[in-house]
């Protein structure tokens, strides 16, 4: 009856176009959020996506649940971090070939910024010279499961990074990738995650 998925979820190679399944009679959906669809990915598209779901799915109260909880978490951030200093965030993932940034335009870094913090560069892939060039005061390594966990863990161990600011200060952290990337429900998880890093003390 109804299709829900990425933009990558209706590739021809995967699941076929929504024309598709719509001349079927299947309706469609595509996140908004996902695979840089849109230019810029923010909290707000997110709150949007909730909401969709809760207008399809007939569940208005559940869904107006979980926006306000964004929305009084925002709040909340707001007030407890306006008088901070800026702090220079990345967000990064670790692959087999590269180091994938998540900058600006991404969801995360629209979480970033309402935490005062800023996204040190933008570049969708880094080499680790550039890493230690940009010398953030603090680094987030998403990862995608347990298996994918001890990679992002270690990854900044490596005795070239030792010069970083970030590595000499423990900060660290790691950040689950359904927490920053589409992360409807578990938005407001990723906002704790991410103020917790940039703001031990709160």
């Amino acid at each position: 009856d109804f299709f829900l998925g990425w933009g990558s979820t209706f590739a021809p190679r995967q699941y076929g176009t929504t024309y598709w399944w719509n001349e079927r009679g299947v309706k469609t959906y595509i996140a908004g959020n996902s695979n840089r669809f849109a230019k810029r990915v923010t909290v707000d598209e997110e709150c949007k996506f909730i909401d969709d779901m809760g207008r399809i799915f007939h569940a208005r109260e559940k869904s107006d649940a979980v926006i306000r909880e964004i929305e009084d978490e925002l709040r909340l951030d707001s007030a407890e971090t306006q008088n901070r200093a800026p702090q220079n965030v990345m967000v990064v993932e670790i692959t087999d070939r590269t180091i994938v940034n998540y900058d600006d335009r991404d969801l995360v870094g629209d979480m970033v910024r309402r935490l005062g913090g800023r996204i040190a560069i933008q570049s969708r892939r880094l080499s680790p010279e550039e890493v230690i060039a940009a010398d953030p005061d603090v680094i987030f390594v998403t990862y995608f499961g347990a298996a994918d966990r001890p990679r992002a863990e270690q990854f900044f161990r490596n005795i070239r990074f030792n010069s970083l600011k970030a590595v000499k200060n423990d900060r660290i952290y790691l950040l689950p990738f359904s927490h920053m990337y589409t992360s409807a429900i578990k938005t407001v998880d990723g906002l704790r995650t991410i103020k917790k890093g940039l703001y031990p003390d709160l």
